[in-house]
C-alpha cells in the first residue's frame, strides 16, 4: 500500500531563526519584534533575564554558556546541555560545531556564544 505524502504546513512562526557566521546574523528576530508577529511566542516572554540581543535572550542562560565553553565543540556541548539543566530544572538543546551553521528553533529561551573556535547554541524546546 502506497500513502500520498501530506504537505507540512507551519502553524505558528519560528521563535529563532538565525545562522552563526552569516553577513547579516538574525534578521528575522528583529522582523518579529517590528511587524507584531510576536503572537506567536510565549505569553511570559519579559522578566528580568531577557535581553535585547538576536542571538541571547537570557542572561543566565549566556553566563552558564561561557563559563562552561571550551576549544572542544564536544565537550562543550555536554557541558553547557548538563549544566543549563541542572540549573533550570528542564531540558536543553545545545549544538555546538567549529565552523558555520544554520538553525531553526521553536523556544522562548536560546543563546548562541562563540570563543575563538567553537560556536554552541542552545534553547528549551517548546
Amino acid at each position: 500500500m502506497v500513502y500520498a505524502q501530506s504537505e507540512v504546513y507551519q502553524t505558528m512562526a519560528p521563535a529563532h531563526d538565525c545562522c552563526c557566521q552569516c553577513d547579516d546574523p538574525c534578521q528575522y528576530s528583529p522582523y518579529v519584534r517590528m511587524h507584531g508577529a510576536k503572537i506567536f511566542s510565549s505569553k511570559n516572554i519579559s522578566d528580568e533575564n531577557d535581553i535585547e540581543d538576536p542571538l541571547c535572550n537570557d542572561v543566565k542562560i549566556k553566563t552558564l554558556m561561557i563559563e562552561n565553553l571550551t576549544k572542544d565543540a564536544t565537550t562543550s556541548k555536554r557541558s553547557i546541555q548538563k549544566t543549563l539543566e541542572e540549573k533550570f530544572s528542564t531540558k536543553f538543546n545545545v549544538i555546538c560545531a567549529l565552523g558555520d551553521f544554520s538553525y531553526v528553533a521553536y523556544t522562548d529561551k536560546y543563546c548562541q556564544t562563540s570563543n575563538d573556535l567553537v560556536t554552541c547554541y542552545a534553547f528549551k524546546p517548546l
